[in-house]
């Protein structure tokens, strides 16, 4: 669904020569030959490279104006709002260059101009969706239902160009061009020294390794397609990360080329990902209301049918990319790249890897998802229902650290439970919880210790029916503190799974309010569904023995 329009009518051919033409334009400003740079560029200083880059971004901003005011092009809006991006990028990398406070400013005035320009481009995007589906059609009342609903798009863009156009004011009202060109000039020009120099190393290292680890912070998340709002978090961060290395490619050179690539792939593809999200959400709400008629429920329903299609396809195709950039040891490369070009003072090694590594998510447990999705898709598990319950439980122990007291190893036996606790499902799932133990506990895919194997197979065991007792086989032979470590995780299942008991992925979030005698769990939900309510009420039996507290559902 990546929908990338260029300049009317000019060739994808010319549009690279015009960016090579400009970025060798960049480089002569910067007192650096075109082409140079394999690691880093010339000497030059934080201050002469600040200039230079928000120079550019700014003539990109002043530039567009025009063609945003006239509405005549929709890549005007485009380049618009990708100005105001790395222009606030910028003012991030270098904010301590400007008297206090100021960059924080201008980053607050760009980021009120471009959710303006967003929300009119998101209509621009959804309207050029909608009409390549439209085309796709024969004429028939489903396609005229189609093109009917991309015209009540055209006359909601219509309207929010009001709003670009007082974001435009406000942008000239607050002088911010001008304002900036001013500090620009007021900044001390700073000599091209190796000290200089490697001041401009640090700051870079330090920004890029922030943005890294941000997205990777998010890494656990690529194998739940049900985290909707963790992966459009982690479209964000691979955003950020990308527009920082291009802050600082002229700097590096050719060598940020393919991280800069990697990046945007992950960006690109999850952002169609959160276009479909944002599809099956908010589908009903775009539509005209009164009662619908036949055009409106047949485009209604293609167009769920396909978003549904697109997201499952969109989201493996993510899965791909990422395991792909895993395997080809990217991340740890940029890791080694920036470290390799910077130095610690008399240190002589790369620095920055060590950070990264801490943060991410530790290797035993992806390798445990990817075998634990493996069995159960030789189970031929229910993955929608599997998915929403295993971010369900996961939401839950996170909210509720300070009352269970237990860990990530922990957390991540919940997730494994939480992910194979149907794959006994057959014969109209009776006793499916004790088929699913046998087969946890005899499964070569699993590769865990005994005990571990024990305790993922008994939360699994216990998400229905018994309770956990101490005459159940394998739950005999744990530990004292390892029972007690399942009878935990098997009730915050338990209680996930009754809260999606029609299998409908009704439920959005959670939100736990504790008090000294309750537990009041806030469910935000797609609609309200006294089915899910009644089984969560009825499947918290093992979540209130364990918390000593009443568990009350707000729906």
């Amino acid at each position: 669904m990546s929908i990338t329009t260029g300049s009317e009518g000019e060739p994808q051919a010319h549009l690279r020569v015009r960016r090579a033409v400009s970025d060798i334009g960049f480089r002569r400003r910067l007192g650096q030959a075109p082409g140079a740079g394999s690691w880093y560029m010339m000497r030059t200083s934080c201050e002469s490279y600040a200039k230079t880059v928000i120079r550019r971004w700014l003539r990109v901003l002043k530039r567009q104006q025009d063609g945003i005011r006239a509405a005549e092009d929709i890549e005007a809006i485009h380049q618009g709002r990708v100005a105001s991006r790395r222009l606030r990028t910028a003012f991030w990398v270098f904010e301590d260059l400007f008297p206090s406070g100021k960059a924080r400013r201008w980053r607050r005035t760009l980021r009120s101009v471009a959710r303006a320009f967003g929300a009119a481009r998101d209509l621009d995007v959804q309207i050029v969706f909608l009409q390549r589906l439209a085309a796709r059609l024969r004429p028939s009342p489903r396609r005229a239902g189609l093109l009917a609903l991309v015209d009540l798009l055209r006359k909601r863009r219509a309207e929010s160009h009001s709003d670009v156009l007082q974001a435009l004011k406000m942008l000239r009202k607050k002088r911010l061009i001008g304002k900036v060109r001013v500090a620009l000039a007021k900044l001390r020009r700073g000599t091209a020294t190796e000290t200089a120099t490697d001041n401009l190393r640090r700051r870079a290292r330090s920004c890029i390794t922030k943005r890294l680890e941000e997205l990777l912070r998010l890494e656990r998340y690529v194998e739940e397609p049900a985290r909707v709002r963790e992966l459009h978090e982690m479209r964000i961060a691979a955003k950020r990360l990308r527009y920082t290395l291009e802050c600082f490619e002229p700097f590096y050179g050719r060598g940020t080329a393919r991280f800069i690539g990697a990046a945007r792939s992950v960006q690109t593809v999850l952002g169609d990902l959160h276009d479909l999200d944002v599809w099956l959400q908010s589908l009903d709400t775009l539509l005209p209301e009164g009662p619908a008629d036949e055009q409106t429920t047949l485009a209604k329903n293609y167009l769920y049918r396909t978003c549904k299609t697109l997201r499952t396809r969109t989201y493996e195709r993510f899965v791909k990319l990422w395991k792909k950039l895993e395997a080809q040891g990217t991340w740890q490369r940029l890791a080694e790249f920036v470290g390799a070009a910077h130095r610690t003072s008399g240190a002589g090694r790369p620095v920055g890897q060590e950070r990264i590594q801490m943060k991410r998510m530790k290797t035993e447990e992806a390798t445990l998802v990817r075998q634990a999705l493996a069995l159960a898709k030789s189970c031929n598990y229910e993955r929608g229902h599997t998915h929403q319950v295993t971010r369900i439980a996961l939401e839950l122990f996170d909210q509720l650290r300070p009352l269970h007291g237990l860990g990530e190893r922990e957390r991540m036996w919940l997730r494994l439970g939480s992910l194979l606790h149907d794959i006994g499902w057959r014969d109209e799932g009776r006793k499916h919880h004790k088929i699913a133990l046998e087969i946890i506990m005899s499964s070569p895919l699993l590769a865990v210790p005994d005990e571990t194997r024990k305790i993922v197979g008994l939360i699994a065991r216990y998400h229905r029916r018994a309770l956990p007792s101490d005459s159940h086989e394998y739950y005999c032979d744990l530990r004292p503190r390892s029972r007690e470590t399942v009878r935990k995780l098997s009730a915050l299942l338990r209680f996930a799974d009754g809260l999606d008991r029609t299998h409908l992925g009704l439920v959005r979030s959670v939100r736990c309010e504790v008090a000294p005698d309750r537990l009041v769990v806030h469910i935000r939900a797609a609609r309200r569904s006294e089915v899910d309510k009644l089984t969560g009420k009825e499947k918290a039996d093992l979540l209130e023995q364990v918390l000593g507290r009443e568990v009350v559902i707000e729906w």
